[in-house]
This record gives structure tokens, sequence and C-alpha cells, in this order.
């Protein structure tokens, strides 16, 4: 209410594009965005075939995917914008979508280049790349989306999202190494069976399987983190995260 006037609601739809509008140029402003996306741009330098297991095997990608979507909520909070952000009539889910969105648009854009810029270092040969390039791309887009998504919600319960997100990287993630069934507790698993070639000696199921679960992991994390988000008290938090 101002002056006894109701203020209308800014339509959801609305809310989500002007909030990844408004993102953008902050998102280039931070140092965060830099170093994420330098993770997935250096492995360009050693070939296709190099960048994708540095990706995964040296945990690039989830890295990146860490420095900057756990800190969504956290950087808005450090520069005291967040408490007048939630001040507007935006609904706050609204508002975090926006903010995802812009994280998976501006992480798979440097992801594209540096697959694009190792083609010509494959040892397959640039054509079959440029062959398999499309699909690679979109279990890569697949990650971000998973692990974006798991860490905005860490993000969004913890003051130490990257604490937390580095235990389940380096942790919780080993356990893909282990036998039997351990392999399908984790996201990393899924992604490495979608970009393996050969399909037989499978530990998590079908193609389809593997892209059901991690866009199920994606929508539920998000959901979640979109509804602590929407419930959360942030006007009394301090600054650092």
């Amino acid at each position: 209410m101002i002056a006894g006037v109701k203020v209308a609601a800014v339509p959801w739809r609305t809310a989500a594009r002007e909030t990844f509008i408004l993102s953008i140029a902050p998102l280039f402003r931070s140092p965060r965005y830099w170093i994420a996306a330098t993770l997935l741009l250096l492995p360009a330098l050693f070939g296709y075939e190099r960048l994708l297991d540095s990706y995964f095997s040296l945990r690039l990608l989830p890295l990146a995917a860490l420095i900057l979507a756990s800190a969504l909520v956290a950087e808005d909070r450090e520069r005291g914008t967040l408490v007048y952000l939630l001040t507007r009539p935006i609904d706050r889910r609204a508002l975090l979508l926006g903010k995802y969105a812009s994280y998976l648009v501006f992480m798979t854009a440097p992801a594209l280049l540096a697959m694009t810029l190792g083609a010509p270092r494959s040892t397959a040969g640039v054509s079959a790349v440029l062959a398999r390039l499309p699909r690679d791309f979109a279990v890569v887009t697949l990650a971000l989306s998973s692990y974006g998504a798991l860490f905005v919600l860490l993000g969004s319960l913890s003051k130490w999202p990257v604490i937390w997100g580095l235990l389940f990287l380096f942790i919780w993630e080993q356990i893909v190494l282990l036998p039997g069934v351990f392999p399908r507790l984790t996201i990393v698993a899924y992604v490495r069976q979608l970009l393996a070639s050969n399909e037989t000696a499978s530990t998590t199921g079908s193609t389809g399987l593997c892209v059901s679960v991690l866009l199920a992991v994606s929508a539920a994390a998000f959901s979640a983190a979109a509804w602590v988000f929407s419930k959360r008290e942030y006007a009394s938090e301090p600054g650092p995260e």
C-alpha cells in the first residue's frame, strides 16, 4: 500500500523476464562470473575430449556452477539490494527464476564457446566433433541446470553454500566410484553416462532415464529453492555469506 493505494503485483512472467534482464549487468561485473567462466573456457586449450573429461573428472563444471549459482541470492544480500527487491510487488519465485535463467544462459555460453574452440584439437577430427557437439552441449546444459539448481537451493538455505557445495562435490559425489547402485545417488554418474559413446556398461540406465533424472533434479531442487526463498525472511540477515 502506498498512500492508501494498493500497488498492483507485477505479472509473474513479466517479473521473471525483467529480473533476467536486470541481472545481466551485475553478472558481468561480478568477479565470481569471470572465475566461473574461466573454469569452463581454459580446458579448450587441451582439446575437445580432454575438455569434457576435465569438466567432470576434475569437477571444473560443477565448481563453476557452485561459484556462481550459490551466490545468486548472497550477492544481492551483500550489496544490500535484496531487501529492496523484496519490498517490490514481485513474486519472489519469479524473481529467483529470472536470476536462475541468467545464470543458466551465461554459463552455457562460455561452455559452448569452449567446446567449439576445442573441436580443432580433437583426436577424432573436427567433422566427428561437430556431429556430436549438439548432443554433448545438451548434456552440458543439463549438468549446469542440475548442479545450478542444487546450489541455488544451498544458497537459499545456508549462509555457507560454498562449503556445503564442496562437501557434496568432493565427498558425496565420490561414491560414484563405488560398485552397485551407489552411482545412481549422484549427478555426475548420469552426466557421464550421457556423454559416453558406449551404453553397454551403463550403471545408471538408459539415455532417457538419465535425461529424466537430471531434469527431475533440476525441477525439484529449483522448486525447493523457490519455496525457501519465498518464505524466508532476509531483512535482518548480515551481508556476507
